[in-house]
């Protein structure tokens, strides 16, 4: 068979269905590989923007902590200082400033809910400092529950109450854990993140009490 006659002929029929074939192996192939290049980029931009809305939180709560102030209500029956530490909750006055360059001082609390962390607060001065005024938002909705505990100088164990009227006094270090929830799964487990230890600068300069 000369030269010519192997270009008459052409490709045979296998000839066609073995190439078509291996174009369609190797098109699976270089989908796959983009397909898991894409996930693994979205997987990592999820992680980027998870790692910094707690950061973001994170520095909220350690700078409205390290500011709270010993504030006390006008009512003569139950004066004591504007702080109720729980397990579950905090609320206290704080003199940080507001984003929008304000100063002064507001009252704040943290707790969770069904749709995630929320934060209410009020701008002070208040004399009776009526919490039912505040206004509620949603601070973070992937947040499934928040935890705290309280330290007070000379004691070992961590207390998970504070009673500022009984104590008189604001804790020294407040720890916070943050427990967030499991995003694209319908497992229950709670992701729960190192906790953050606070310090209350004022506390210590007024160790003899409020």
């Amino acid at each position: 068979m000369n030269t010519s006659d192997f270009k008459e002929r052409g490709f045979t029929l296998l000839e066609l269905i073995i190439a078509f074939a291996i174009l369609v192996v190797i098109i699976l192939i270089i989908g796959s590989g983009l397909r898991i290049g894409v996930k693994a980029w979205e997987k990592g931009e999820e992680i980027v923007d998870e790692t910094q809305r707690i950061r973001i939180l994170w520095e909220r709560l350690s700078f409205e902590i390290r500011s709270t102030y010993p504030y006390q209500t006008d009512k003569m029956a139950d004066k004591k200082i504007a702080f109720e530490g729980k397990s579950d909750s905090i609320s206290f006055v704080t003199s940080a400033v507001e984003t929008d360059g304000k100063g002064g001082m507001k009252w704040v609390s943290y707790y969770t809910k069904d749709n995630g962390l929320m934060l209410k607060e009020k701008r002070l001065p208040d004399k009776e400092l009526d919490e039912a005024k505040g206004k509620e938002i949603i601070l973070d909705p992937w947040i499934k529950d928040i935890r705290f505990e309280y330290y007070e100088k000379n004691k070992e164990d961590w207390e998970t109450y504070w009673d500022s009227k009984e104590k008189g006094r604001l804790p020294e270090v407040i720890k916070v854990s943050i427990y967030l929830k499991q995003k694209g799964s319908n497992r229950k487990e709670e992701l729960s993140l190192p906790p953050l230890l606070i310090s209350v600068p004022i506390a210590y300069s007024t160790e003899g009490g409020m």
